[in-house]
């Protein structure tokens, strides 16, 4: 087909070009330039990433992102009559919240009023980056479904494995 585009028309390799991107099965051609090979291989699973996370949410669908729907899970994990639940669970959720506020600088005070008004407000998100609360879709923070799924049952994995476990060895971390 690319042989074929060289000779061919305007239309024709407009054409031609739309069949060589059917067979391919994609739409566009990236790439990928970086400073070393550790930094070229980085940038790709970062596309990839990206391009399935694409995928699962025109698939599956999209829910708001930031970490709302994670403290949407913490609120009703509280709720719950089961103790491990109300204990273990509720935090759990919250915690990737946490340290995406924590990351941006916020103190303990700063980020308990941004949670506080997240609760309140049930379709705002928190934009980090410009620091204001507004709907998912127009500020543009939103997360694949798959995605959000995938990440909640690899961290049920991890917590049912440590749970298994007689003990582990752990470092505390540096602040």
């Amino acid at each position: 087909l690319k042989a074929q585009q060289v000779g061919a028309t305007k239309l024709g390799k407009n054409i031609l070009e739309e069949r060589c991107g059917r067979l391919t099965g994609g739409i566009a051609k990236i790439s990928i330039c970086g400073t070393s090979d550790a930094g070229n291989r980085e940038v790709k699973d970062r596309i990839e990433d990206a391009i399935c996370a694409t995928r699962g949410a025109v698939k599956h669908g999209i829910l708001p992102g930031g970490g709302k729907v994670l403290l949407n899970l913490s609120v009703m994990a509280s709720c719950s009559e089961i103790q491990t639940v109300r204990e273990v669970l509720a935090n759990a959720f919250r915690e990737p919240l946490l340290v995406l506020l924590r990351n941006c600088g916020l103190n303990n005070m700063e980020i308990e009023e941004i949670i506080v008004r997240l609760i309140e407000n049930p379709n705002e998100v928190y934009d980090a980056l410009k620091q204001t609360f507004g709907n998912p879709i127009e500020l543009g923070i939103i997360d694949s479904a798959p995605a959000v799924t995938e990440s909640l049952r690899s961290a049920i994995s991890i917590a049912s494995l440590l749970g298994t476990l007689g003990g582990i060895v752990v470092y505390k971390r540096d602040d």
